[in-house]
C-alpha cells in the first residue's frame, strides 16, 4: 500500500512528476553532484503552488544499470579533483 513521507534535506528519491506542473530543472547544472537534490528541494519549497506529495510506492522498483564513474565524478572526487568543487 502506498504511504506518504515528509521531504527531508538531501532527499534524492527517484520521482514521477508532471513536468508541466513542477519548477523547471536548472540547466546550468554541470558536472557531478547536488543537481537532483537542489531540484527536489525547489519542488518541495513549491509544494503549496503545485501540490507536491512525497509518496512511497512499495511495489514499484527502479533498476539502474552499473556503469563506470563519469569524467565529472573524477573531476569532483578523483585524484585530480578540483578543490573549488570539493568545498560545496
Amino acid at each position: 500500500e502506498p504511504y506518504p513521507v515528509q521531504y527531508a534535506m538531501s532527499f534524492e528519491p527517484y520521482v514521477i512528476m508532471d513536468r508541466t506542473a513542477v519548477p523547471a530543472y536548472d540547466e546550468r547544472f554541470r558536472g557531478y553532484g547536488m543537481n537532483k537534490i537542489a531540484h527536489l528541494m525547489e519542488v518541495a519549497a513549491s509544494h503549496h503552488k503545485i501540490k507536491a506529495a512525497w509518496t512511497v510506492l512499495p511495489q514499484v522498483f527502479v533498476a539502474a544499470g552499473e556503469h563506470g564513474r563519469s569524467g565529472a565524478w573524477h573531476h569532483a572526487f578523483g585524484a585530480r579533483r578540483d578543490p573549488a568543487h570539493a568545498i560545496r
